[in-house]
């Protein structure tokens, strides 16, 4: 049987459009996967990846392509840039294949081209992917991405869609990131190089991108209540401000409608800002340009009172409590004054927990100079004689040095004592009320009027829990309980939050006034019953006799002879009895219970 063999001939016409279907770019899984268990898989379709794009650049195919195609394309270039972009900051491999390496720069420079070639509006680059793209190219390529945000690098093919400028898109995609918590520092990093890098084409940019939309952004991230993002809005804001011109920065304050001190007040990043020192060396123009400027800077220029060592030192040795930083502050707020400086750490103690004005670091730097030998080398020609001291101090009232000697030495000489403090004074009535009786009694005493108010409360608390809030302080209800339990106020409110705060406390207080259902009944009753009657007969023979030994001047020994025999005899009783105690009868029930059900 003979088979009949047909050849097909494909020929592509230079009109016919090119359907060449591509794959998305791997994800990171994948692809550390290949690079540490087959690298040469990866290596060829970086390979393929590079053929498929030098095919797409020449003679023209990449006008020619299907609209399959075209998807397709779109769809590996955002795949290339999220991935890539997302892989800055992650370790791929410990060890990458030189040739690997060589094919990823490869491709890297493709997609660029592709992206220059194109434009971003062709290839459907939307925010969130020219924030990858940024990310990626912006720290090699910072003019290629900066002509490509604000549409000034025009399109090689034929698109027929107009270029738009994207930095109002950057910006809401910028302000998305920062207020989910999403700006990291490689963000941070990107957004620096963008704004910095290359100072060929930067002032145009920067220009543009310091709108009026994006410093009202900013300065309600400074005025916000969460630090990060305070800290965030005053990073962003010192990049924008710094890398923009001296007119750019004129240009917005007069766009922000900011004339004058007053409303400089309602943009406190621009303000503060300004009233830098190191802002002012940059842009040196801006106190010729603006006049508000002037008086705010003479304002701030004003020179403090000088402040000696001997001064601090002497206003130490009265108060010697006081930081150094304290008392430079407290002698600038009086013009250098001694006299009136110590007068108002009298008066007004509290304000000394302000924070100083001079910086200790400089002190400590003054202190160094100081302690230089520079002085042995200065020659008797060098050296100039100390004048005479003039003081140029306000003069001081006779009746606030005498006041301020007075309290120096009351301070000085009077006796360490402090104020009476009332909190225990209802615990000593009650101690005093209980005096005629020994330490146990007392403390049993306690013990037991203590369980009963709160046994009292604890069913006033299930009954009706608003009983206990602050609101209800005057009512009926409340007075009547003060006047049951003797407890203020704050100790029955204080009672019911510990409850609320200790579940563990509640149970306890649960278990001892409700469950009843494991106390066992009939002969252990009548032992314990009996027991404690026993216990509180020898209790009150045991006060009596303490207050018969009392009311007399001179007590028998045959009474503490008694006394003590007593005390054997409850320690004995109670030894006998002690199977009805603690985890005795405990013990005992829980054998009775595994005999019945043994066999």
């Amino acid at each position: 049987m003979n088979l009949n063999r047909y050849q097909r001939v494909i020929e592509i016409n230079g009109g016919d459009k090119i359907s060449l279907p591509i794959v998305k770019f791997p994800p990171f899984k994948l692809r550390a996967a290949m690079v540490e268990k087959d690298p040469v898989i990866w290596l060829h379709l970086l390979e393929t990846y590079n053929q498929y794009f030098t095919y797409l650049m020449s003679e023209g195919h990449l006008e020619q392509l299907e609209d399959s195609t075209y998807e397709n394309l779109c769809m590996f270039i955002k795949s290339y840039l999220k991935e890539l972009s997302n892989e800055e900051g992650k370790l791929l491999s410990l060890g990458m294949n030189t040739n690997v390496c060589e094919q990823l720069q490869v491709l890297r420079s493709w997609v660029l081209t592709v992206i220059k070639t194109c434009g971003l509006l062709h290839l459907q680059i939307s925010c969130d992917v020219l924030w990858d793209f940024v990310r990626l190219y912006v720290k090699e390529n910072p003019g290629t991405v900066r002509l490509l945000i604000d549409g000034s690098l025009k399109p090689a093919i034929n698109t027929q869609k107009a270029q738009i400028n994207r930095i109002y898109q950057l910006h809401q995609h910028l302000k998305q990131l920062i207020e989910t918590s999403k700006f990291t520092r490689v963000d941070l990093k990107a957004l620096e190089n963008l704004l910095s890098a290359g100072d060929i084409h930067t002032k145009p940019f920067t220009n543009q991108f310091l709108t009026t939309k994006w410093a009202e952004i900013l300065e309600s991230w400074f005025s916000s209540d969460l630090k990060p993002l305070r800290d965030i809005a005053k990073k962003i804001g010192i990049l924008s401000y710094l890398t923009a011109s001296e007119d750019r920065i004129v240009e917005l304050i007069s766009e922000s409608n900011v004339f004058d001190l007053e409303s400089l007040h309602f943009h406190p990043l621009m303000g503060s800002l300004l009233i830098n020192e190191q802002f002012q060396a940059h842009f040196s123009g801006l106190k010729a340009k603006l006049p508000f400027l002037r008086a705010l800077l003479t304002k701030n220029n004003n020179k403090a009172p000088t402040i000696s060592v001997e001064d601090v030192q002497t206003i130490i040795e009265v108060f010697p409590h006081l930081t150094v930083g304290q008392v430079e502050r407290r002698l600038q707020a009086h013009d250098g004054d001694v006299e009136r400086t110590i007068n108002s750490f009298f008066e007004s103690p509290t304000e000394t927990d302000k924070a100083p004005l001079i910086d200790e670091v400089t002190r400590n730097k003054q202190e160094e100079m100081k302690n230089t030998n520079f002085e042995s080398e200065l020659g008797k020609a060098d050296r100039f004689s100390k004048p005479d001291e003039v003081t140029t101090r306000d003069h001081v009232p006779d009746e606030v040095r005498n006041k301020t000697l007075t309290r120096a030495l009351a301070l000085l000489y009077q006796a360490d004592e402090d104020e009476k403090d009332d909190t225990y004074d209802d615990a000593e009535v009650q101690r005093d009320a209980l005096g005629n009786l020994d330490s146990d009694d007392r403390q049993s005493a306690n013990g037991n009027n203590y369980d009963k108010i709160e046994g009292h409360l604890w069913e006033l608390l299930k009954e009706n829990k608003e009983l206990f809030d602050r609101s209800n302080r005057n009512s009926k209800a409340r007075k009547e309980l003060k006047t049951s339990t003797s407890w203020s106020d704050e100790q029955i409110e204080g009672w019911a939050r510990m409850l609320e705060r200790s579940p563990k406390r509640a149970q306890i207080l649960e278990e001892r006034y409700m469950f009843r259902g494991n106390v066992r009944t009939g002969k252990r009753a009548f032992v314990q019953n009996k027991n404690e009657s026993a216990a509180a007969q020898n209790k009150t023979e045991r006060n009596n006799s303490v207050r018969e030994a009392k009311g007399n001047s001179v007590a028998p020994k045959s009474t503490q002879q008694n006394g003590a025999s007593d005390k054997k005899k409850q320690n004995a009783r109670k030894e006998k009895h002690k199977s009805a105690r603690a985890n005795h009868n405990r013990k005992s029930g829980h054998d009775k219970k595994i005999s019945r059900v043994s066999p």
